[in-house]
């Protein structure tokens, strides 16, 4: 049996993200990670994208949908005139509008750690309907975890939010 993961978070109830908890989480706050390097342009947007918002539940979901309405996987992974897939390079998903489910995760993460937000990368399956029975269903994926503090690691699926009928 399999089913969705969905946390409810009562925005009232989101934690401070304590030094404690910053010691704990460091890796998941580095700013210099091979392709999801936190530079100062991803600092200036993060800025823009949150304003003045200081709750973590409330930043990534902001930040979660401005990456679902600024850049494509749609396109990349439906048009055979793109390219099919990046390295999960966050600068360049933001370059070129959009990438594969790596390349928009990553971008969510430079964004997220640009505002102390612990976030990390998660891959796995994407179990399809039309696969069910099947001894392989080659729906590789990846999706983002960010932490919210008395909540714990929240997961967040950018392309879903991308796909028809999703956020964006």
């Amino acid at each position: 049996e399999r089913a969705p993961v969905h946390i409810a978070i009562d925005t009232a109830k989101v934690g401070e993200m304590t030094p404690s908890l910053r010691a704990l989480l460091a890796e998941h706050l580095k700013l210099d990670a091979p392709n999801m390097e936190v530079t100062e342009e991803f600092v200036k947007l993060a800025n823009e994208i949150c304003g003045d918002e200081s709750n973590i539940a409330i930043q990534a979901k902001k930040i979660l949908e401005h990456v679902a309405a600024t850049v494509d996987h749609y396109s990349y992974s439906e048009d055979p005139n793109m390219p099919h897939c990046g390295i999960g390079n966050s600068k360049i998903c933001k370059k070129q509008g959009g990438g594969c489910c790596t390349d928009l995760n990553s971008y969510f993460i430079s964004l997220a750690r640009a505002r102390g937000i612990a976030s990390r990368l998660k891959m796995g399956y994407r179990l399809q309907d039309k696969n069910r029975g099947k001894q392989v269903d080659p729906g590789y994926r990846c999706w983002v975890e960010y932490f919210v503090p008395g909540f714990g690691w929240v997961s967040a699926d950018v392309v879903e939010a991308d796909t028809p009928g999703g956020l964006g």
